[in-house]
């Protein structure tokens, strides 16, 4: 699937507990200490380790992400 806003092909995964879905990237990275990633089973890990392994939220390599976000209730 494409983005709606930068065109970048991206996928999304179901998050566990909130069963939103998060738009990621579609290349599976390893975490360095200072990306969030999104596990495939649906963990959104801040700050995630070497060991980890997931997408990069789309949100942070997209110029249009602001058109995106919902206001909070």
């Amino acid at each position: 699937m494409k983005c709606k806003d930068c065109g970048a092909e991206i996928q999304f995964i179901t998050h566990v507990s909130t069963y939103k879905k998060i738009p990621c990237e579609t290349e599976l990275k390893h975490g360095n200490s200072e990306i969030t990633l999104v596990t495939i089973d649906g963990y959104l890990i801040t700050k995630a380790g070497p060991n980890t392994r997931g997408y990069e939220p789309h949100w942070g390599n997209c110029s249009g992400a602001e058109k995106f976000r919902r206001e909070k209730k």
